[in-house]
């Protein structure tokens, strides 16, 4: 028994630290999900239809990439992060909402604990695509100057 607990808990842990890894990554998994299954339910073949989506998937990531290396103002950088963080709110939130279902019996607790999972997923995607994408180069000044022994 306490072995199946163990295992349980370090299995739920590796479903977190999935979560908040690959939480960035939702908003091209659903555009090639979404096109995918488009061209497949179209009358396309299954090659032809997963070809199109991972397209769609890895053209959704490097648009997103080309969008905050190109903006150089932080808003419209925030803006795009957030564009990409809202998918991965979805998702965290209906993941810990799933979860917590062998927890807990009352409807509203479950829907509380969703909500806190959506705030915290997004939150901690929206931090990260600035990871992901790479975040603005420092300015040369600053740069000599941390470098310059002299002050």
């Amino acid at each position: 028994m306490f072995i199946g607990s163990l295992v349980s808990l370090l299995g739920l842990g590796v479903l977190l630290w999935m979560l908040f890894t690959l939480a960035i990554y939702a908003l091209p998994f659903f555009a090639a999900m979404s096109v995918g299954l488009h061209f497949y339910e179209s009358g396309s073949g299954v090659f032809e239809a997963f070809a199109l989506g991972f397209l769609a998937g890895v053209a959704t990531l490097i648009i997103g990439q080309l969008l905050v290396a190109v903006i150089r103002n932080p808003w419209l950088q925030a803006g795009v992060a957030l564009v990409y963080a809202a998918p991965a709110a979805m998702a965290g939130y209906y993941a810990v909402y799933g979860l917590s279902g062998a927890g807990f019996d009352s409807e509203t607790a479950r829907v509380v604990f969703g909500g806190i999972g959506a705030v915290i997923i997004g939150g901690t995607a929206w931090a990260r695509m600035g990871d992901l994408f790479g975040g603005a180069p420092a300015p040369a000044d600053s740069v000599e100057a941390a470098s310059s022994p002299y002050p």
